[in-house]
């Protein structure tokens, strides 16, 4: 009999964010190294298209405390097939909070957002050099 030990976030669920024009994007925290649970934390976001056409689509995630922004993501564009999803580690939409230190995340003491900035529908999702 085989036995295998999976870290406890492993399997988080993914918690929702925000809609924009048929595209629904949401997170979870994780390790860096999801083998080594005690590893620093990052966030993993997730985007799912309920659209029929490929969509470019861009977010800004904000950290803050007591109504004061920490930090701000970097706003990119990253692409999802037509009713598609793209994830963090399998897509590279991962985001590193340097904000943040272990135990502000351990407690819970900030505030995290997304919001969508843009959705334009596309022909086809071009790969990403």
């Amino acid at each position: 009999m085989l036995c295998v030990a999976f870290p406890l976030g492993l399997f988080a669920q993914y918690i929702p964010s925000d809609t924009l024009s048929g595209v629904e994007i949401s997170y979870k925290w994780a390790s860096v190294k999801w083998y080594k649970p005690k590893s620093d934390r990052v966030i993993l976001i997730k985007a799912v298209n309920r659209n029929e056409q490929p969509v470019n689509y861009s977010f800004e995630l904000s950290i803050s405390r007591d109504g004061r922004i920490l930090e701000t993501s970097p706003s990119e564009v990253f692409c999802v097939k037509g009713k598609g999803t793209a994830k963090g580690r399998l897509n590279g939409i991962i985001i590193r909070p340097v904000s943040l230190s272990a135990s502000d995340i351990e407690k819970k003491n900030f505030d995290l957002e997304i919001e969508m900035n843009d959705v334009e529908t596309i022909a086809v999702c071009e790969k990403k050099e």
